[in-house]
C-alpha cells in the first residue's frame, strides 16, 4: 500500500473514532495494536483512485494559482474586468448543469423540485460575502507578488476556527491551537519585510515626465543606468536648464519623495492587510454553505455554487465602482464602463492604453485568463465532489501540498512576475507549513506513529473522543443541522467551498 493511502486510511480511521456513538475500539492486550477495519476486494482500485484524485487535484489546484496571478500581468488595468468575468463565466458554466438537470429531473431527480423553488435569500447573503471576498483577492492578485497570494489566505485557518466556535459551537484540540498560531506566526514573519520596509531600496529612478518615460525610468535600478538617459528636447523650465537637467529623462530620488503611480511599501502593506481581512467573509460564506448542505434539503453542491455565484455576480456591478477608485492608477466612476470595455478589448490582445507607468501589453491575455478561467472551474468542479463524495481527507493533503508548491513555481526565473524567495519568505513558509500540517494531520501523525509502536498506546484516544463537544439537537444551526455529507466527517470551518475566483 502506498504512503498516500496509508495516511489516508489513518486519517479516516480518526474520523470514525470521532464519529461512533458506541465506545471506541481498545488495544489489544497482547499486541497493543489498534483495531483497523477490515478491507474489501476493491482495495487496490480504490488506492488507486486516491492515488490520481490526489495528483490531480494539486496539479489543478496549484496551476490555477499561478495563473489567477499570470493573468493580472497583461491585465493590470482591468481587475474589474477580470473580477466580472470570472464570475460569468462561472455561473454560465453552472447553470448549464442545473436548468436541464431541474426541467428533466436527471441524475435520480438531483435537483428536486422543493430544492429548486426554495428561497434563495441565504444564497444571496452568500453571494455578497463571496462578492467581498472575491474582489479583494482579484485586486490582491494585480499588485502583490505570487507568493503572497499563496500564504497569505491560509490566514483563514485561525480565523474560520474562531467564527465556528461562535456560529456553530464548534470545539478544537489542542494541536489544532497550535497549528492556527503557528500559522499566524509565519504570516507575521511574511509580512515583517513590508511593515519594517527591510527590503525596499534606499533609491529609486522615477521619470520626469511620466506619461512618456515612467516604465523606462522604473526599469533601472543603479544610479549610473538612471541618469543615462537623454532625451533630445526637455521641455522643463528654465530654472531646470541652468541646473543641467535639461536633456535628462530620469531622476534618482529616495522612495519617499518619488511621485510615480508605483505602489509604495505602505500601500502594499494595506493590499496585504485587506487580503488577511477577505478571509473573514470567505469563512463566513464557507460556513453557510455547509450548514445548507448538511441540511435536510440535502442541496445539490453545483446548484448552491451557481445561484451563490450569480448573486455574486449581481453584487459585484456596483461593488466595482469603490474597487476602481481603490486601484492604481485610480479609475473614477465616470471612467469605469470604459475601463471594463478595454478590459475585454484587452481580453482578446488589443491594446488600449499606450502610455503612463502601466501601458497596455495584452498578447499574453488571450492565454493566460482562458487557462485560469479552465483551471478555475476544473479546481471546484473537483473540490465540490470531493467535498459531496467524502474525499475531504485527500483535498486537505493535496491543499497543504499546493503551499510550497506554489511559492517554487513563482519563484522561477522563466515564470513572468518571478520574485525571488527572502530569508522572510523562507521562514515564514517553513512555519506556515509547519502550522498546517500540525491542524490538518496532527491527530492523523499521532494515530499514524501510534499504530507503528512509534508512541505508548492510544490510552488517551478514549479520552480525547469524550471530550469532544456535540450539539444538542435543540441548538443545530438555523439553515441546517449538523449532519455530514458522507461519512468523512466533512469538516467546513477549513473553507472548501470557495468562492469563484
Amino acid at each position: 500500500m502506498s504512503l498516500l493511502a496509508q495516511m489516508a486510511e489513518t486519517f479516516e480511521l480518526d474520523e470514525e473514532i470521532k464519529r461512533e456513538d458506541g465506545p471506541p475500539s481498545s488495544p489489544s492486550a497482547e499486541t497493543g495494536d489498534l483495531k483497523r477495519p477490515a478491507k474489501n476486494s476493491a482495495t487496490d482500485k480504490n488506492e488507486l483512485r486516491l492515488v490520481v484524485t490526489f495528483f490531480l487535484m494539486v496539479f489543478v489546484g496549484t496551476a490555477r494559482a499561478v495563473f489567477q496571478k499570470l493573468q493580472t500581468i497583461p491585465m493590470y488595468n482591468y481587475a474589474n474586468t477580470l473580477n466580472l468575468q470570472a464570475n460569468l463565466v462561472y455561473v454560465a458554466a453552472s447553470f448549464v448543469y442545473i436548468i436541464p438537470v431541474t426541467k428533466l429531473k436527471l441524475f435520480g431527480e438531483a435537483i428536486p423540485q422543493q430544492v429548486a423553488t426554495m428561497n434563495k435569500k441565504q444564497f444571496a447573503t452568500m453571494g455578497m460575502l463571496d462578492c467581498i471576498t472575491c474582489t479583494l483577492l482579484t485586486f490582491a492578485a494585480v499588485y502583490l507578488p505570487g507568493s503572497l497570494l499563496i500564504l497569505l489566505p491560509q490566514a483563514a485557518i485561525p480565523i474560520s476556527m474562531i467564527l465556528s466556535k461562535h456560529i456553530k459551537g464548534e470545539s478544537y484540540e489542542r494541536y489544532q491551537y497550535f497549528g492556527a498560531a503557528v500559522v499566524v506566526v509565519g504570516i507575521l514573519v511574511v509580512l515583517e519585510p513590508l511593515v519594517t520596509h527591510r527590503h525596499e531600496n534606499d533609491m529609486v529612478c522615477e521619470a520626469f515626465d511620466q506619461e512618456k518615460y515612467c516604465m523606462l525610468c522604473n526599469e533601472e535600478t543603479t544610479e549610473d543606468g538612471c541618469l543615462s538617459h537623454i532625451s533630445g528636447s526637455s521641455g522643463h523650465s528654465y530654472a531646470d536648464l541652468i541646473d543641467g537637467q535639461q536633456d535628462q529623462v530620469c531622476r534618482w530620488i529616495s522612495p519617499d519623495s518619488a511621485e510615480s503611480s508605483g505602489l509604495s511599501a505602505s500601500t502594499k502593506t494595506l493590499i496585504c492587510f485587506a487580503t488577511v481581512l477577505a478571509c473573514f467573509p470567505m469563512s463566513l460564506s464557507s460556513i453557510y454553505k455547509e450548514m445548507s448542505l448538511g441540511g435536510a434539503q440535502n442541496i445539490d453542491p453545483i446548484f448552491l455554487n451557481g445561484w451563490v455565484g450569480l448573486f455574486q455576480l449581481l453584487f459585484s456591478v456596483p461593488m466595482s465602482v469603490p474597487a476602481g477608485m481603490a486601484s492604481s492608477p485610480t479609475i473614477w466612476p465616470d471612467e469605469l464602463p470604459s475601463n471594463i470595455i478595454d478590459g475585454v478589448l484587452c481580453y482578446f490582445g488589443l491594446n488600449s492604453i499606450d502610455s503612463g507607468c502601466h501601458p497596455d501589453h495584452c498578447e499574453g491575455s488571450p492565454l493566460f485568463v482562458n487557462l485560469f478561467l479552465v483551471f478555475n472551474i476544473l479546481f471546484n468542479i473537483l473540490l465540490i465532489f470531493m467535498l459531496k463524495y467524502g474525499s475531504s481527507n485527500v483535498l486537505f493533503l493535496s491543499s497543504t501540498v499546493m503551499v510550497p508548491l506554489g511559492n517554487l513555481i513563482f519563484a522561477l526565473p522563466f515564470i513572468p512576475g518571478h520574485t525571488p524567495l527572502k530569508d522572510s519568505d523562507v521562514a515564514g513558509l517553513l512555519l506556515i507549513m509547519s502550522g498546517l500540517v500540525a491542524y490538518r494531520f496532527g491527530s492523523a501523525v499521532y494515530l499514524q506513529c501510534s499504530m507503528s509502536n512509534w508512541l505508548p498506546p492510544l490510552l488517551s484516544l478514549s479520552k480525547r473522543r469524550n471530550n469532544i463537544t456535540r450539539l444538542p439537537a435543540d441548538e443545530k444551526p438555523a439553515l441546517g443541522d449538523d449532519s455530514r455529507l458522507s461519512d468523512s466527517s466533512v469538516d467546513l470551518s477549513r473553507p472548501l467551498l470557495n468562492p469563484v475566483i
